[in-house]
């Protein structure tokens, strides 16, 4: 399976500083508006509308994104509330949970289902996290491209006082 779009300026790749621009421009041509993005949906519940906000504050920077990537962040709010909530009964019961075997009557211990929850649920963060560009290799990539931008323009702006 092909691995999704990654947005040009959270790449990487070796490309032109013309060919960048380009990419990036015709993104931005793309996007379309962003006025709703940071406002969560109204079907999420009080407490996921909280993770939307704090989800998307810091994706704000991220031009690519704009009101159709709300959907996104509103599956990841989801999924980090059920992760919470998963977490709390991992932390109330335990790791093992006590489980009646309903053929010998003897009750046994067994993994607490909330771990399973857990999971289910960060696996679908991750997934919808990675969609929109902010896995944590994505950050790195764009901290390193920001980075390589900057020394660029300093080098640029170095030539240019050069040349005269």
């Amino acid at each position: 399976m092909a691995k999704p779009r990654v947005p040009m300026e959270l790449q990487s790749k070796k490309v032109s500083k013309e060919e960048r621009e380009r990419r990036i421009q015709a993104e931005n041509e793309l996007v379309g508006d962003r006025s709703l993005l940071s406002t969560p949906p109204e079907h999420l519940r009080e407490p996921e509308k909280e993770i939307y906000l704090e989800l998307v504050k810091p994706l704000l920077h991220i031009k690519a994104l704009a009101n159709a990537d709300r959907e996104i962040i509103a599956i990841c709010a989801n999924a980090k509330y059920r992760m919470l909530q998963a977490n709390e009964l991992i932390e109330q019961y335990g790791l093992l949970v006590n489980k009646e075997n309903t053929k010998t009557h003897q009750v046994e211990l067994v993994e607490n289902p909330a771990i399973k929850t857990f999971k289910t649920y960060e696996g679908i963060f991750n997934r919808n996290m990675t969609a929109i560009g902010m896995s944590a290799s994505a950050r790195s990539k764009f901290a390193a491209n920001v980075d390589n931008e900057q020394k660029e323009n300093k080098l640029n702006n170095l030539l240019s006082g050069l040349r005269g």
